[in-house]
């Protein structure tokens, strides 16, 4: 008798809890981000030596991120030289600290992964802003995307 108590309140708990996550996930445009296409741009590299910004004619290359509803996403960067580089992989969304953040598992680009820990890319998204923080603890640069238009 006590299991099944258990249990029903256990499925009852995680009901909740799902419910309550979609709705947050819905506020920050994440939910919204894993049913429907959406290409982000990159709009500012952030220097973590410097704090330098640089925005848009000053960036060294157009790089965008397309995440498709089906879980996948591509990355493509264009450097001024004309250097195309692509990457693909998939993506997920996880929550730590209060925040969501979008996972990103490279399955091909290697080259084009901006982190410290190999094969992944770890992404938050606030408002109309997706920040990419994963190589600044590497010294590396931080990179800001907004939604195009497109």
């Amino acid at each position: 008798m006590n299991t099944i108590r258990y249990t029903l309140a256990s499925l009852l708990l995680t009901i909740c809890f799902s419910c309550n996550k979609i709705d947050v996930l819905e506020e920050q445009g994440i939910y919204k981000l894993q049913n429907s296409f959406q290409k982000w741009e990159l709009v500012a590299i952030l220097s973590s030596w410097t704090n330098d910004i640089t925005t848009g004619e000053n960036l060294d290359r157009m790089e965008f991120y397309v995440f498709n509803p089906n879980g996948t996403f591509l990355k493509s960067r264009k450097l001024n030289r004309g250097a195309i580089s692509e990457a693909t992989g998939t993506y997920s969304v996880i929550s730590s600290s209060g925040e969501e953040y979008l996972e990103l598992i490279f399955k091909t680009g290697d080259d084009l992964q901006a982190s410290c820990t190999s094969g992944k890319e770890f992404l938050i998204l606030r408002e109309n802003t997706l920040s990419n923080r994963s190589w600044v603890p590497c010294d590396g640069p931080g990179f800001e995307y907004r939604l195009s238009e497109d």
